[in-house]
């Protein structure tokens, strides 16, 4: 379990905001979004803040316990959006109400339930 104090950071360096598909944490009041470990504790990832990160819901239930999904278009493993180390409007863009991803952040899409 992640410390209150940690847990106020995380949320406060993200904005309040998703930091996957940067959904505002007011426009979803029926669920807190959640502090996620980038790097799973399966995987050996730790509890630093560099490993912390705020995801909805949805993209905490997508995302799961991956490092990596197959990109739809090539087939190719490739490794998921890490939020400390890349830059968000160089993996993804908005198309009207829908985010899409670049290249290797596509598979991110495909990851959970639709």
């Amino acid at each position: 379990m992640i410390d209150a104090a940690i847990g106020r950071i995380v949320r406060q360096r993200a904005g309040d905001r998703c930091e996957y598909c940067r959904l505002q944490q007011a426009h979803y009041p029926l669920w807190r979004h959640q502090i996620e470990h980038i790097v799973p504790k399966k995987h050996f990832g730790s509890d630093q803040l560099g490993n912390l990160s705020l995801a909805c819901v949805r993209c905490n239930l997508s995302k799961s316990s991956n490092l990596t999904g197959i990109d739809p278009l090539t087939g190719e493993i490739v490794a998921l959006f890490h939020p400390r180390i890349d830059r968000w409007e160089q993996h993804f863009h908005f198309e009207k109400a829908i985010i899409e991803g670049y290249h290797a952040n596509r598979s991110s899409h495909h990851l959970g339930p639709e």
